[in-house]
């Protein structure tokens, strides 16, 4: 992740009312898709699923990437 992308996320992140609401929707996503992928015959389907849930997960965890991101850039 860029330093100024990063910058801006752990700012726009910080902010409380923000964060909840993302973590709100990639959970209530992630119950939905689990709940197609419990469904779904097609492995193909089932692919495009599991790569969504994984880049909810990696959504879920972006405040944090984007705050490391900007401490080493600030000691360096």
């Amino acid at each position: 992740m860029k330093p100024e992308v990063a910058k801006l996320l752990a700012s726009t992140l910080s902010q409380p009312h923000v964060y909840k609401a993302l973590t709100e929707y990639t959970k209530e996503r992630i119950e939905s898709l689990h709940f197609d992928l419990e469904r779904v015959k097609d492995y193909n389907r089932i692919s495009e699923i599991q790569g969504a849930i994984d880049e909810l997960r990696r959504i879920e965890k972006l405040r944090e990437s984007a705050m490391d991101v900007v401490k080493v850039n600030s000691n360096g």
